[in-house]
C-alpha cells in the first residue's frame, strides 16, 4: 500500500464549486527532494474550481529557501513568491498529446486517469518553487564568504589568452 502524501487532495468526493487548500513547505519537505534548496519555510495556497470534467488550480507560494550562492557556495535565503495555474484533465487516452509518460505533466496541463481520486500536489509544489527563483542566486553585494572569495585567483586576460593558446595545441 503506498503511503498518501500530506500535499495530496482527494478531488472525487468534492462537490462541484471552489475549494482551498493551504500547505506548509517546511525544512522537511525539501528534504525529501535532496536537491538544491536545502532549507525553507514557504505558505502555499491552492484554491481548486471544480468542474463536471476539469480541475482548475491557482497556486500561490510565499516565503523563503535556502540555496547555495553561485559565488561562494555558502547557504542563504532566497524570497519565493510564485503565483500560477494549473489545469487538471482527466482521461484515460493521452495519444496525441506531448505528455511527460512518467509524471503525466504537459506544461500548464496535468492529465489524470480517471479513476484517480487524488492529485499528489508535491512535486508541482517543489518545481514551482525552484522555477520561481533566479537563474542567478547570489548574496547580495558584500556578504559572501570572503575566504572563500579569496580563494578565486583571476589570470589577467594577456595570460588567459595564452594559456588557451597553449592547451589547443598541445591536443
Amino acid at each position: 500500500m503506498s503511503k498518501v502524501s500530506k500535499y495530496a487532495i482527494f478531488h472525487q468526493g468534492l462537490s462541484v464549486g471552489e475549494h482551498t487548500y493551504e500547505f506548509v513547505l517546511d525544512d522537511r519537505f525539501f528534504e525529501d527532494y535532496g536537491g538544491e534548496i536545502t532549507r525553507g519555510r514557504c505558505d502555499a495556497t491552492v484554491t481548486l474550481v471544480k468542474s463536471a470534467n476539469l480541475l482548475n488550480m491557482h497556486t500561490v507560494i510565499t516565503g523563503s529557501v535556502e540555496v547555495p550562492c553561485d559565488r561562494c557556495l555558502e547557504g542563504f535565503d532566497i524570497p519565493v513568491d510564485f503565483d500560477g495555474a494549473l489545469v487538471v484533465k482527466f482521461s484515460s487516452e493521452r495519444e496525441g498529446y506531448d505528455v511527460d509518460r512518467h509524471t503525466g505533466f504537459d506544461d500548464e496541463i496535468l492529465w489524470l486517469s480517471p479513476d484517480t481520486d487524488a492529485i499528489d500536489l508535491s512535486e508541482y509544489l517543489y518545481e514551482s518553487i525552484y522555477l520561481s527563483l533566479p537563474m542567478q542566486r547570489v548574496h547580495p553585494e558584500g556578504e559572501c564568504d570572503p575566504d572563500m572569495l579569496a580563494r578565486f585567483v583571476q589570470a589577467p586576460d594577456d595570460e588567459s589568452d595564452v594559456y588557451d593558446d597553449q592547451e589547443y595545441n598541445e591536443e
